[in-house]
């Protein structure tokens, strides 16, 4: 079956119309170290949508196999407040320890 031209120019003058289907950029902060309250604080306030946070992997796992509690609680604390205020928590691990 063929299309009538005005037709098939009515189908491509309403694509055009119709808007891009591109992601719209969202705000978002780097916290340098441990994030402080502060700093959580500041991001919400700012109304950021994502949080980018570094963590060094021989500060969490030291030895093979011993993750350390402490920052793992942190962390955890901190991925929690994030998802509560709608905050997406972006977490880039680095280094590696001298073990692995």
């Amino acid at each position: 079956m063929r299309l009538p031209l005005a037709a098939l120019a009515g189908v491509l003058g309403a694509l055009v119309l119709c808007p891009p289907a591109v992601a719209l950029p969202s705000l978002g902060v780097n916290v340098a170290g441990i994030p402080s309250d502060e700093q959580l604080a500041e991001a919400e306030q700012l109304g950021a949508r994502q949080v980018r946070m570094f963590l060094l992997w021989p500060d969490a796992e030291p030895r093979k196999g011993a993750i350390n509690d402490n920052l793992a609680a942190r962390y955890g604390a901190i991925v929690r407040r994030l998802a509560a205020a709608g905050i997406r928590p972006n977490l880039v691990v680095t280094m590696s320890p001298s073990w692995a």
